[in-house]
């Protein structure tokens, strides 16, 4: 008797903890979550990313062609494509190649062969390039459209174009990012002023909804990944990693705390399609050893001042030349110094130049150097002429973590686009369909 007395009291337990579980996720699916939740911050951005290897390799370029500011997405079986653009300064020049690659959402190769997601052969050759014309600087300017007569993209998602030197195929020289999208999904989103906190005056919240529509949804937590990305401040990409709601076919990602981002600051900028006449923001020009060099004026931290609107074009760029025909193989080159009075080095943290003329990246080449004599830091790149956006940031060296306010400050009102990617990789399937995509904007 005691026997299977012990044996009831098992089922029973065993019982209460089968409908304990269902109803914790039933409550989870139809009601909402009220565990804590997930979201990573990509404090070195895998976005639009260009690690070059090769110092003669300049104003690398990738957009939706026809407006050189556009983001690099395009509609999957439609009439739109890729264009990717670069400049070679060596004497001798080199001929490239390119391989495209397919990436999961979080931009890691997906794991399907190259036949499965695009028609033709897996490395090409840039055909297209043409010499400069009438710059102090000499070089050879390439440019590549995809889909081309050698490629058609099959899926959307995710992808890389690298380019490599065509009789080194082994060593990527760089490499930049696009999307191709289908549009399944539907995606509303609105940039509102956080509720409550310190953050309130100086943040922006990204409230967000996904109607999945006709997906075949199994789990929704598993099946649909969703990022979202500050266009002007790719370091502070975040990545939600479940809705808080689930309504049949809605994913609700609104919730107090999430999606929350540093609003920032407008743009710095500046103008050099002229380098024989001074711009706003520019300090001095000169020309010695076959080279032009611009000063830019010196602009000192603005994290107390309070905000002022100026218009500007998220940190991008644009290549213009006063008087050209073509920009792209008539605007010459400069030596462009930026310079940042501080009063000392900031200890464990290292300053750089941050926006699409540095590739978005907090590495050595955008590095800032502190002049003690001056008490200031400097940093001088070699630009093609145009205007071009910039911002100062600082990125800490014992955690990698890139702060955009430190020199900028941050306010509600500051006019930013946010770029929503939606993902979707049922089970068995084998690579992250990009099925939705938005841009929203506190405009």
């Amino acid at each position: 008797m005691r026997h299977n007395k012990n044996i009831i009291i098992s089922n029973i337990a065993i019982y209460a903890f089968v409908v304990t579980l269902l109803a914790a996720i039933a409550a989870q699916n139809c009601y909402g979550l009220n565990s804590t939740r997930t979201e990573n911050v990509l404090h070195q951005p895998r976005f639009f990313q260009n690690n070059t290897q090769n110092a003669n390799i300049k104003t690398v370029r990738i957009y939706k062609t026809g407006w050189e500011l556009a983001e690099p997405i395009i509609e999957l079986h439609s009439n739109e494509s890729i264009t990717l653009t670069f400049d070679d300064l060596s004497e001798d020049g080199a001929t490239y190649s390119y391989r495209i690659v397919h990436c999961t959402w979080d931009w890691h190769p997906s794991d399907i062969h190259y036949s499965d997601y695009m028609d033709g052969f897996n490395e090409n050759t840039v055909s297209a390039y043409s010499s400069a014309m009438g710059t102090t600087v000499p070089y050879a300017h390439y440019s590549l459209t995809i889909p081309n007569n050698d490629v058609k993209i099959k899926l959307s998602g995710n992808y890389k174009l690298q380019i490599f030197d065509t009789y080194a195929p082994e060593s990527t020289l760089f490499e930049k990012e696009f999307m191709v999208v289908e549009p399944i999904a539907s995606v509303l989103a609105t940039v509102t002023r956080p509720g409550t906190g310190k953050i309130r005056d100086r943040g922006q919240q990204v409230n967000l909804k996904v109607n999945t529509n006709t997906l075949r949804i199994n789990d929704p937590f598993a099946d649909i990944r969703v990022t979202v990305k500050p266009m002007g401040i790719p370091a502070y990409t975040k990545q939600s990693a479940s809705p808080t709601f689930v309504r049949g076919a809605e994913l609700d990602y609104t919730h107090p705390d999430s999606l929350i981002f540093e609003a920032g600051n407008e743009f710095r900028s500046f103008n050099n399609k002229s380098i024989r006449s001074y711009a706003p923001g520019t300090a001095s020009i000169s020309y010695r050893a076959g080279e032009f060099y611009t000063i830019l004026k010196s602009e000192g931290s603005r994290h107390n001042a309070d905000y002022s609107f100026q218009s500007d074009i998220n940190g991008k760029f644009s290549v213009d030349c006063d008087g050209a025909g073509d920009p792209n193989i008539e605007a010459d080159y400069s030596r462009v110094l930026f310079q940042l009075p501080y009063y000392d080095e900031i200890p464990g943290k290292t300053v750089h130049v941050y926006g699409e003329l540095t590739n978005w990246q907090t590495n050595q080449q955008s590095q800032m150097q502190y002049n003690k004599g001056l008490g200031r830091y400097e940093l001088e790149l070699q630009l093609k002429q145009g205007y071009f956006n910039f911002i100062f940031v600082v990125k800490d060296t014992a955690t990698g973590k890139v702060d955009a306010t430190f020199f900028e400050g941050s306010h509600f009102a500051s006019e930013n686009r946010y770029l929503v990617t939606v993902y979707y990789m049922p089970m068995g399937s084998r690579y992250h369909q990009l099925v939705g995509v938005k841009i929203v904007g506190r405009d």
